[in-house]
């Protein structure tokens, strides 16, 4: 899914990847002029039983990051078992 906010000046891209195995994509973003970077954030990458203990308090918590992000042929790999946003602005 993908929707831009109020101002039209961010375009946030969801994703889920149910997998068992890392998912490659390839995105095309037309009618949108951003940055050409991605801000990033991820949860998942982990086995679905994975939980969090007292001992390992993140082993399932939001990972943020950014990514270098083309207007036309971005790759981009969703991590298996995943629930990931990409967020472009102006």
């Amino acid at each position: 899914t993908a929707k831009t906010n109020a101002n039209k000046d961010t375009l946030s891209i969801y994703v889920v990847n149910l997998s068992d195995k890392p998912q490659q994509a390839v995105i095309n973003v037309s009618g949108f002029k951003f940055a050409g970077k991605a801000q990033t954030w991820v949860i998942g990458d982990c086995e679905l039983t994975t939980l969090n203990t007292a001992d390992n308090k993140t082993a399932v918590a939001p990972k943020t990051g950014s990514t270098p992000f083309a207007k036309k042929d971005a790759a981009y790999t969703f991590p298996k078992y995943s629930y990931t946003i990409l967020t472009l602005k102006k």
